[in-house]
């Protein structure tokens, strides 16, 4: 799998390049969350810039405190570098090509609400209401059956990038065959 090649890349070039390593692990960790057969929620309670949101967008759903002035952004062509850690990938997937072009080559730190305008976060809450909102949002979702959450959720991940015809079958589980579309 994706993850065991990049855990024996890591352990390979751990003393070596230390800033590679580091690549590697955050990747290996982004990808183990994606890959997870349960449903994932982030809790935003501070700034969250670069691989912080680069993260963020690995989890299926995403809150954060809109009280606090905590931003989120992609600052990274500031600094001469693209938001290597999924960002380009992840965030688009997410808020669409026009918008990310936007939010990563502008540089701008987004409040909660615009980025909740834009899909990046599910929600935001106040500060005093953030944990209790968050759990309750988790406890709703945990009531449902995990089976079906998990397979929901694979068949929404897998099944987005291809024809409706395939995505259909991808609906069904492995072992379907695909119906072409005119």
């Amino acid at each position: 799998s994706f993850e065991n090649a990049v855990l024996r890349l890591t352990r390979r070039w751990r003393g070596k390049l230390p800033a590679l390593f580091m690549m590697f692990q955050m990747l290996a960790t982004y990808d183990a969350i994606e890959r997870s057969r349960k449903i994932t929620v982030a809790a935003i309670n501070g700034t969250c810039n670069g691989g912080g949101t680069e993260m963020a967008a690995c989890f299926d759903f995403r809150f954060m405190v809109e009280d606090a002035g905590f931003t989120i952004g992609q600052p990274e062509v500031l600094l001469g570098i693209i938001p290597g850690g999924g960002g380009t990938q992840r965030v688009s997937r997410l808020i669409g090509k026009a918008r990310a072009l936007e939010f990563m080559l502008t540089c701008d730190q987004w409040s909660p609400q615009r980025a909740a305008e834009a899909v990046l976060l599910t929600a935001h809450f106040p500060r005093a209401d953030f944990e209790e909102a968050v759990q309750a949002f988790a406890d709703r979702i945990s009531k449902r059956s995990p089976v079906a959450a998990f397979e929901a959720r694979r068949a929404i991940h897998e099944g987005l990038d291809l024809s409706l015809g395939r995505g259909l079958a991808e609906e069904l589980g492995d072992g379907a065959t695909a119906v072409e579309e005119p």
